[in-house]
């Protein structure tokens, strides 16, 4: 997996490189490249797409217009832009926390001026002061590490502050006596408050501690863990520090929030690395998240397939889960968006064909899984398409020679297929009788010397076993036919390849049947079942399949 770390440009002192090499490592445990990008690597072009994106990006810098143009093209950005636009922007920040219902100071924000004019009136100033009274925090929009916050204790240092705002935005709050100094800065990851930093600076309202403040680990009550994640929730943030303030009877109170904070403090005064943490949260949220699915019976019989899909498919950047198709609406009623990918192990295509309106990957798709499981489909699909085919019917009185072979159109594994003598067998009127629903195809019985399933996986032959029962006039495996591995003509190999590519199939069995008179398209096999692989072979073929799904999702 490929990331990006995002940084500035023109911010690469040595605070930050180091900050920039406990992500990259940290990453790097995850088997993720975290390369360091700036706007200018990446294209200043407007117009210009940007190529070999990365599966994601960490995105540490303020350029909203970079990250903005980043999720125009499709990348996942940790945080996204809109918060980290509202967490550098104070305003944008402060109004969105009171709609969420956030417990901010009373906060009050100055009128728009433009350059030149600046703020030629004060008469807001006074009527701040008449309702907070003094000392009053001034905060211009933008601003890090404590700077651009003012204290004015009295209008005169107000309008002082003012005039050296000039025409930048700002706000005025109001001033926390009883945290003076000091505050808490909460690490959240996820929904989770990792660690807890007390800070405090005696020479200073602001407890920054780039101001000289200094810190320690600290566990503040619950109440204060639980407004900074909710400040975080409120913002959207994968990650935050959230500055929380001592308000009066100890009430917690959100001072501010960071889309990427500076953890080197925390690391020096917790022993806390929280990179660590940030890349576990991400790849947690990156896993690419499946079902494998059987109905009941079918999953007793091919419970070994189960069990080797979840072993394969459940790693750091796949999970996967089994479900039986009786409860698939339900799971998905409430984990759609979660779900990324399905095995599909079943025979309804319109439920595959459902699963692939909402997005899902499915394997295979809902064409192979339509035209493997209804074998008069099978047959026109391949007279279409110019491969050899043994000559099929829905008419039982277009058959003229016999014996001849009768079987439903959705049968598998050998069942549902009939040996019928002659025109007159009595078997032919019994089964239309105790089988009504079905439907039933007709073929002339083709001397063979056995049948022989090829697997297709990725469009590539992965091995072909030839099938043979001295004892039944099926060769099926399930009922007792001998396998081994077979030496395929280029002809078969080609005739095989041309199937999986025609229907897109991610992994088919493709069954010819062996005459005379050369070699016949008999079946398609969706799902395909993988005993006779590993009873002839030394092939691990599912977990060839386990890879293919993962580079495909």
């Amino acid at each position: 997996m490929k990331a990006w770390l995002v940084v500035n440009t023109f911010m690469r002192t040595v605070k930050f490189n180091n900050l920039y090499n406990m992500l990259s490592l940290a990453f790097k445990k995850h088997n993720v490249d975290l390369e360091v990008k700036t706007a200018s690597d990446i294209s200043l072009e407007v117009n210009q797409p940007i190529l070999n994106k990365p599966d994601f990006a960490l995105f540490w810098d303020k350029d909203i217009y970079l990250a903005k143009r980043l999720e125009n093209e499709g990348i996942k950005l940790f945080n996204n832009a809109k918060a980290v636009e509202l967490c550098d922007n104070k305003i944008l920040m402060y109004q969105e926390l009171a709609r969420c219902g956030v417990r901010i100071p009373r906060t009050f924000i100055a009128p728009k001026t433009f350059e030149g004019l600046n703020y030629t009136s004060r008469d807001f100033v006074d009527n701040v002061i008449n309702e907070i009274g003094l000392p009053l925090v001034i905060k211009e929009a933008y601003g890090s590490f404590g700077e651009q916050v003012y204290l004015a204790n009295s209008k005169e240092e107000a309008n002082k502050i003012i005039d050296q705002i000039g025409y930048k935005d700002f706000l005025m709050q109001e001033y926390i006596a009883n945290s003076k100094g000091r505050d808490i800065r909460v690490n959240v990851v996820g929904d989770e408050a990792i660690v807890s930093m007390y800070r405090e600076n005696l020479y200073d309202f602001r407890s920054n501690i780039s101001n000289g403040g200094t810190g320690k680990r600290y566990e503040p009550k619950q109440k204060y863990l639980d407004l900074a994640i909710k400040a975080a929730q409120a913002l959207d943030l994968t990650f935050a520090g959230v500055d929380v303030l001592f308000g009066e009877d100890d009430e917690p109170i959100i001072c501010e929030v960071n889309s990427n904070p500076q953890f080197a403090s925390t690391l020096s005064f917790t022993g806390v690395n929280l990179g660590e943490y940030i890349a576990d949260y991400i790849m947690s949220l990156t896993i690419k998240r499946g079902l494998i699915v059987y109905d009941f019976k079918d999953a007793l019989r091919n419970k070994w397939f189960v069990n080797k899909c979840l072993e394969e498919l459940n790693n750091k950047s796949t999970s996967l889960s089994f479900i039986h198709e009786a409860q698939l609406d339900d799971y998905l009623a409430k984990n759609s968006d979660s779900t990324n990918y399905v095995i599909y192990r079943g025979r309804n295509h319109q439920l595959v064909a459902s699963l692939e309106a909402k997005g899902i990957k499915v394997f295979n798709n809902a064409l192979t899984n339509k035209l493997a499981n209804d074998k008069y489909q099978t047959y026109e699909f391949l007279l279409d398409h110019d491969l050899p085919c043994i000559k099929t019917t829905l008419d039982f009185s277009n058959i003229n020679h016999f014996p001849a072979i009768m079987k439903s159109v959705s049968g598998h594994g050998g069942e549902e297929v009939y040996l019928i003598e002659d025109k007159d067998d009595p078997q032919y009127e019994t089964l239309l009788k105790e089988n009504p629903d079905l439907t039933f195809i007709y073929q002339e019985f083709v001397q063979n010397n056995g049948d022989v399933r090829v697997y297709v996986l990725n469009h590539k032959v992965v091995v072909a076993i030839k099938r043979v029962n001295p004892h039944n006039y099926r060769n099926n495996f399930s009922l007792g036919g001998e396998v081994s591995v077979y030496q395929l003509s280029p002809e078969m190999e080609e005739a095989a390849i041309k199937v999986s590519e025609l229907l897109d199939a991610d992994f088919i069995g493709v069954d010819f049947l062996l005459s005379d008179n050369g070699f016949m398209i008999n079946e398609i096999e969706d799902p395909v079942g993988c005993r006779m692989v590993y009873q002839a072979t030394n092939i691990d073929i599912v977990s060839l399949f386990c890879k293919h799904v993962k580079n495909n999702i």
